[in-house]
């Protein structure tokens, strides 16, 4: 499997005390800022909240597509859950359907496709 990632530059910094690269602007300018848009991910959270305080902001915002990639239920099994050892894996699987419902009510009249 091949992956790429496209980063502009100007829209991250480094802290030069922790050495970690932080966004320079908020996400949700970020998602308000692009009409097309990819995520990829475990759980996604945070990320309906963050579409829907843009959607509070500019209620006629819309999007051209979003692509939000969740792993598999066994993905998540066999192999994502042994960096939660706290969580039984059943729990991040239902967190995971949970995010999707949200976001599909959130943006299923925000999206053109």
């Amino acid at each position: 499997t091949k992956w790429s990632l496209k980063i502009k530059p100007a829209e991250l910094k480094s802290d030069n005390e922790s050495n970690q690269i932080k966004p320079k602007v908020l996400p949700q300018d970020l998602i308000r800022r692009h009409r097309r848009i990819s995520f990829i991910g475990i759980m996604h959270d945070n990320l309906s909240k963050t579409f829907l305080k843009v959607i509070e902001k500019e209620p006629k915002h819309t999007w051209d597509k979003v692509y939000i990639f969740f792993p598999s239920d066994n993905c998540i099994k066999y192999s994502l859950a042994r960096n939660y050892p706290d969580q039984p894996y059943e729990n991040l699987i239902e967190q995971k359907h949970k995010s999707q419902k949200s976001l599909q009510e959130v943006l299923g009249r925000k999206v053109h496709d």
